[in-house]
């Protein structure tokens, strides 16, 4: 998705080049599927809730956001 912003500030906005890089290092990896199963089956109440890895953006960390994972899993991101 492309963002065109003109003569604009922008702040906190958390950005993920794709589903599954939840620690943010720009690969879809082992390291990452570690942290989604830490937070898999909760929803932002939690303690153990990490929105990073809530992919559809559906407030619940479920098979859903696991599928989407997978479809990623191994590839990176533009550098």
């Amino acid at each position: 998705t492309g963002i065109n912003i003109t003569n604009a500030n922008v702040s906190g906005i958390s950005v993920s080049l794709k589903a599954g890089d939840i620690n943010e290092d720009n690969v879809v990896d082992l390291f990452d599927l570690i942290l989604f199963f830490e937070s898999y089956g909760t929803v932002p109440a939690d303690s153990t809730w990490n929105e990073l890895a809530d992919f559809n953006a559906d407030n619940v960390i479920d098979l859903f956001d696991l599928i989407l994972f997978f479809e990623n899993y191994g590839q990176s991101g533009d550098a």
